[in-house]
């Protein structure tokens, strides 16, 4: 995986991406979810963790339009925490010891293997295919409601850490087999 500063300088411990994907074709755009090891639970490497996980979460957000916010998981010495970024700032659980708390463990982890991608930050109205994406429009007018449109060009996506997020797509809808017409949308968040 590349990163800004150059080819494998941001190399998550262990990702998750959709199986169906060919591991040598991995980018950033293709990754769920990031866990982060850390040999012991200290103050140092929990801020260590804690700015790496910064950068991978707006890696992800910058390249995955159809992300909301960004979920991962730390693992400092024996303790888990699961990280939420979103634009508006970060929350971090309380520690989950593999030791003392088993159960909380081990279903913080089935969950991430299971969970639905909306749970983990996927904006369902956008769909990836193998042509690209496509975007549900949501309005009220009985014309557009639940139409689909193919999003042809991130025309602007914010990469601000916090406060309200900006992205501008370029969209085509067909209206009718005949007619086409091509839209451009701000996504505000």
């Amino acid at each position: 995986m590349a990163a800004p500063n150059g080819p494998g300088f941001c190399k998550p411990e262990d990702v998750l991406v959709d199986t169906m994907r060919p591991i040598h074709l991995i980018e950033w755009m293709d990754v769920i979810s990031v866990l982060e090891f850390k040999y012991r639970d200290t103050k140092a490497l929990m801020e260590d963790a804690m700015n790496y996980m910064l950068e991978i979460a707006q890696f992800i957000l910058t390249n995955q339009i159809d992300r909301q916010y960004f979920v991962g998981l730390l693992m400092l010495g024996t303790n888990i925490f699961v990280y939420i970024y979103t634009h508006g700032g970060l929350s971090i659980t309380t520690p989950i010891n593999m030791y003392h708390d088993i159960n909380d463990f081990i279903n913080c982890m089935v969950w991430f293997k299971h969970a639905d991608l909306e749970l983990l930050s996927y904006d369902n109205s956008i769909i990836r295919n193998s042509h690209g994406f496509r975007m549900a429009l949501h309005r009220d007018t009985k014309l557009v409601h639940g139409a689909m449109t193919n999003i042809v060009s991130v025309i602007y996506n914010s990469n601000s850490t916090f406060g309200r997020s900006t992205r501008i797509l370029g969209l085509t809808y067909q209206c009718t087999p005949a007619d086409t017409d091509n839209l451009i949308i701000k996504d505000v968040w």
